[in-house]
């Protein structure tokens, strides 16, 4: 349904938010090929490579039981279970096996995996999130980046 013809999402570029409507859609392999009303041919197409599609979160699916859309988790509070903040998230980028959180510490960027074991509690009704990190986890960005070897 996502990109049934007539659907429509948005993207956001430098010239602010375009609303883009499906004309047509296939999938090859498992990837969408999606053809937009007004972007006819390949140069038309090239003018979206890029940018982010966007669709107004009310028509999102329901996720289950910890799973989160990245959006939610950006701009929350990060602390870890002995009270310390760590930051805010900044970012999520997928990795291999998962996600991480690039979080905005006040020492730079601290990056925290994703999972269960170390992200213990995502309150996204108070936007925060409580982490358990393995020992030298919140440190680790800081030594590389004094240039420390003792990693």
């Amino acid at each position: 349904d996502r990109f049934g013809p007539g659907a429509t999402m948005w993207t956001r570029t430098g010239a602010g938010a375009t609303e883009l409507r499906v004309a047509a859609s296939r999938l090859r392999g498992r990837r969408p090929v999606v053809r937009f009303d007004g972007y006819d041919d390949v140069d038309d197409a090239l003018r979206l490579a890029g940018c982010e599609l966007r669709v107004p979160e009310t028509s999102l699916r329901a996720l289950g039981p910890g799973e989160f859309y990245h959006h939610q988790l950006i701009g929350c509070l990060v602390e870890s279970t002995d009270g310390r903040t760590v930051g805010e998230v900044a970012r999520v980028d997928r990795i291999a096996g998962g996600s991480c959180l690039v979080i905005e510490g006040l020492d730079g960027e601290i990056l925290i995996p994703l999972v269960a074991s170390i992200c213990v509690e995502v309150n996204l009704q108070d936007r925060k999130i409580c982490v358990d990190p393995p020992d030298g986890l919140l440190e680790l960005n800081a030594r590389r980046r004094t240039g420390d070897d003792e990693i």
